[in-house]
């Protein structure tokens, strides 16, 4: 796979997850327009990591790519006090 494609979608998950902060400061997940609008952005960022090149996954062993729930994945999108810019520097 190209790297390039892999920077661009690790852009697309940073971009994501900002998007899911700003949603969140509208309101939390019991409103219908916010639960949509990030769920939506949640399955953005699952088809971005599967189409990551498994080298790359690979080479992060301690970054869960899979295996956690909705809200364990939400959660830690919206805690971490790692700024989402950073985490494609990370990867």
């Amino acid at each position: 796979m190209n790297a390039r494609h892999d920077d661009e979608r690790l852009a697309d998950i940073v971009d994501a997850i900002t998007a899911i902060r700003s949603h969140l400061t509208r309101g939390d997940l019991s409103d219908g327009l916010v639960f949509d609008a990030v769920r939506l952005r949640l399955i953005e960022i699952g088809e971005a990591v599967k189409l990551l090149d498994p080298n790359l996954v690979a080479s992060e062993p301690d970054v869960k790519w899979s295996g956690r729930s909705r809200n364990a994945r939400l959660a830690l999108l919206t805690t971490t006090s790692t700024p989402p810019e950073q985490w494609s520097k990370q990867l």
